[in-house]
């Protein structure tokens, strides 16, 4: 859905599946202790989990 590739090291914003925009990092901690406030967790690895 992005117009641009992404590369590795990109942090993206993932809807339904598909990466919809791509952001920085502190947009993205922000975005995962969202999912932490509503129950999930990270893994070791700082990827939310299932």
């Amino acid at each position: 859905m992005l117009e641009e590739p992404v590369v590795p090291g990109d942090w993206v914003i993932i809807h339904l599946g598909f990466a919809v925009e791509v952001v920085d990092q502190e947009v993205a901690e922000r975005a995962l202790s969202g999912l932490e406030m509503m129950g999930r967790a990270r893994d070791e690895h700082g990827v939310p989990g299932p």
